[in-house]
């Protein structure tokens, strides 16, 4: 999941991701650029099963998901490398939906372990400079059957926004227990 992502003092944000261009004037010389617009959500996930739960991805990006555990605290994750230029930064965790008995978390780790855990009780924090990857977790509280949808978000900046679908829908990931 290596992507370029222009940084320094241009900034390119958009509402829906894709491929567009960008028109550059200086004096009597213009350049017309292609761009590629990344999501501002920094999760990657994808389908996944363990634990009694299944995991698919909606049309939209966002997940389902649904079963029934055999005990509490019981789910999936997904652990993906953090790009460069958000380390030492600033983000933003939002869980925007999820059904109920069901939680989810990201954390960013390191292979000393885990260095910082992004909630919605504490949705704003600094990724530390040697974390290396996030790990998204989705879990049950409950022993009962699940079913819904989730639209949670990891975004750099201290301010949460509308969410929107990562670019990464096809990631492996494996049981939490």
């Amino acid at each position: 999941m290596s992507k370029n992502r222009i940084g320094g003092g241009l900034s390119v944000t958009g509402l829906k991701r894709g491929r567009t261009t960008l028109t550059l004037t200086a004096g009597n010389a213009t350049q017309t650029v292609p761009v590629t617009v990344l999501s501002r959500n920094l999760l990657a996930y994808g389908p996944a099963s363990a634990n009694g739960l299944t995991v698919t991805v909606n049309q939209d990006g966002s997940l389902h998901v649904s079963g029934q555990t055999t005990a509490a605290n019981q789910g999936l994750k997904w652990r993906f490398p953090i790009p460069d230029d958000v380390k030492g930064k600033t983000v933003t965790y939002k869980l925007s939906t999820a059904p109920a008995g069901v939680y989810c978390y990201a954390q960013a780790r390191n292979a000393s372990g885990v260095l910082a855990t992004l909630l919605s009780s504490t949705p704003t924090q600094a990724l530390p400079e040697t974390a290396t990857e996030i790990e998204f977790r989705v879990a049950s509280n409950t022993t009962n059957p699940i079913d819904g949808d989730i639209k949670v978000m990891v975004e750099p900046g201290e301010n949460a926004s509308t969410w929107m679908s990562p670019d990464t829908l096809d990631l492996s990931g494996g049981g939490l227990s």
